[in-house]
């Protein structure tokens, strides 16, 4: 199987989610460039700056979405009504105010819907911006580790990652793929629950 490589051309971080979509439905050999494009220019790698060429085609044949990569609703649902240390833990890349409703939503078109019990991660706990250059990278594992403990981690448990636009819980899968902790995304952000 051939390798897939997502990466992003500025401080956007969508291409996790790629690169998680990818891998669900059965491309293993997926990857993500931490730090994208400007951390490779940045760091004096080689680049072209020419009309793309023509490739060879390649194909692959991926099948169906696998099982536990997406949380559905209805499963975070049940986990905020049982009792969390039995059900699934759900991290959510908003800061603890937020989630406790004692500060404002950034985003004033919609109010967060919050389950309960849940935990938390901050995505800028996950996240390291190098000062040289615009660009994001995971922290080192150890710092992970770290937020993961701080957000009340438990890889023993089913973990569904969250977040209000359902693209950062992208960054929060692959932080936890870095420790070698399985966990799904949610099927809906809480921007499509409030829809519902």
């Amino acid at each position: 199987m051939s390798k897939a490589c997502q990466y992003a051309v500025s401080q956007s971080d969508s291409y996790v989610n790629i690169c998680c979509l990818t891998q669900a439905f059965g491309h293993e050999q997926a990857s993500v460039l931490d730090g994208g494009l400007p951390r490779w220019e940045d760091e004096g790698f080689e680049i072209e700056s020419r009309d793309p060429q023509p490739v060879e085609k390649t194909s692959c044949s991926l099948s169906t979405l696998g099982s536990n990569w997406v949380c559905e609703y209805y499963q975070i649902v049940f986990s905020s009504l049982t009792d969390p240390t039995s059900s699934e833990l759900v991290l959510d890349v908003c800061s603890k105010g937020q989630l406790a409703s004692a500060d404002p939503e950034p985003r004033t078109s919609f109010l967060r819907p919050h389950p309960q019990p849940t935990f938390n991660a901050l995505l800028a706990t996950n996240i390291s911006k190098k000062t040289s250059a615009p660009y994001i990278t995971l922290l080192p594992c150890e710092e992970l580790h770290k937020a993961f403990d701080v957000a009340g981690g438990d890889s023993t448990h089913n973990i569904a990652n969250s977040c209000g636009s359902g693209i950062t819980a992208g960054v929060l899968w692959l932080a936890l793929q870095r420790l070698g902790v399985f966990s799904a995304i949610s099927n809906k952000s809480w921007v499509g629950i409030r829809k519902l």
